[in-house]
């Protein structure tokens, strides 16, 4: 080999070894990802353990540039060939594409199209703004994305309209998601979120948070839009229509301002149940956060769920004296005895507890004989909340079913990352 050649080699292997040295893996349990700015900048991946190189690769590296001849060149040279398949599955494992970022995404995944067969963990932010409604303009980019990743298991949307249209963006993943979360969903029609999650045909767990359903109606929409009480509520319209059409009313409902949060949340818990109506048969996980209100009498039919095996109730903010009958109606419509855990996420404030109370005759039930746990996870003094708990399900606690467990910081992406492992 010349010398020109060498020293061609040398320059290029000290280059990828700096590169290879800023971005392997820092030592010790707390480390934080480290971003490759490349991607970063053009796709907003969010960096993870999985996104640094290997420090095995860095070590090989290095063992081969200690000789520089031909033959160690040559190793090193098929060291990184084969290495190459295995950091990209790593990197591109879960993604984090952001709404700003979507155009940029959709020309590197064109350019770069193994990337998509690597994506495991796919979550699309439209954000709780303005932004999510550019969800109806974009579904082309969504869909040209999507269609792109053939394994994706765990797919999460945050700020997501749900309409016909931008339902169908996601069709090339209905046959492959398992874990599906929504957070800040909104859409005109609880019957759109159902057919949308009875889509998913393989789903195992599901995670629904803040559905907000934008009716046009005075009983929604208050007196903040008197513009909106003249219209009909259920107008002959499509759903794309309804949401362009009262983009404000949307808007203060992700944004939780006025009065339009708490009534898109009054909307939602009133028709929660037929939300709940697209969970399938294949579900196993299902995980709940909604608000009610006592007058509410919310009808749950959950038959179809034969194969649910664990109910996890978000109850953080659960802040009202006399809590509505929404849980026991709720666990009263299972109608299978596959059920072995159900787990409570509390503040654990005993005044804000008197809903218990509903859950101890409908969990003796026979459908629920196979029961195993029933867990409150509180970030309070397990002893006092613990007694407390125990005295209002005697039942339960006669049974040995009841576990009491205190976090610092209670909340159901917790426990959503336990389903996941």
């Amino acid at each position: 080999m010349s010398n020109d050649v060498c020293c061609f080699l040398r320059a290029r292997l000290r280059r990828l070894l700096a590169l290879l040295t800023k971005f392997r893996t820092p030592a010790g349990p707390k480390s934080e990802p480290t971003e490759v700015p490349p991607l970063s900048l053009s796709s907003a991946l969010v960096g993870s353990a999985g996104s640094r190189v290997s420090p095995e690769l860095v070590f090989e590296v290095l063992r081969h540039y200690a000789h520089m001849d031909p033959s160690s060149m040559s190793a090193y040279s098929l060291t990184c060939r084969s290495w190459a398949e295995k950091i990209r599955r790593d990197r591109f494992r879960r993604v984090h594409i952001e709404h700003t970022y979507m155009h940029a995404f959709r020309d590197f995944i064109r350019h770069a199209p193994a990337v998509g067969g690597c994506v495991r963990d796919l979550t699309i932010k439209f954000g709780y703004d303005s932004s999510a409604l550019r969800g109806l303009q974009e579904h082309e980019v969504v869909r040209d994305i999507t269609s792109q990743m053939q394994g994706v298991r765990s797919l999460e949307l945050v700020g997501y309209a749900v309409t016909p249209t931008t339902v169908a963006s996601l069709a090339s993943l209905t046959t492959t998601v398992e874990n599906l979360s929504l957070k800040g969903i909104f859409s005109p029609k609880a019957e759109d979120i159902a057919s949308f999650i009875r889509s998913f045909s393989v789903l195992k767990t599901l995670n629904i948070k803040d559905v907000m359903l934008s009716t046009v109606d005075g009983s929604v929409t208050g007196p903040m839009y008197p513009a909106a009480r003249n219209q009909t509520a259920f107008a002959p319209v499509s759903s794309e229509e309804r949401v362009r059409s009262n983009a404000d009313i949307c808007i203060d409902v992700l944004n939780g301002s006025h009065v339009g949060f708490w009534r898109g949340h009054y909307s939602a818990a009133y028709e929660y149940g037929s939300v709940l109506q697209g969970t399938g048969a294949s579900v196993e996980h299902l995980i709940i956060n909604i608000p009610s209100h006592q007058e509410f009498e919310l009808k749950f039919n959950l038959a179809h769920c034969t194969r649910l095996r664990r109910v996890v109730f978000d109850a953080t903010l659960m802040a009202e004296s006399k809590y509505p009958p929404w849980i026991p109606a709720f666990l009263a419509s299972v109608k299978t005895t596959s059920v072995r855990v159900i787990t409570f996420c509390t503040n654990g404030n005993p005044r804000w507890l008197n809903w218990l109370k509903g859950i101890d005759a409908v969990l003796a039930h026979r459908d629920f004989r196979k029961l195993e746990r029933v867990v409150f996870i509180s970030y309070r003094p397990i002893d006092d909340f613990g007694n407390f708990t125990r005295g209002m399900l005697p039942k339960l606690n006669k049974r040995g079913l009841l576990v009491m467990e205190q976090e610092s910081n209670v909340g159901i992406d917790r426990i959503l990352e336990k389903f996941r492992q």
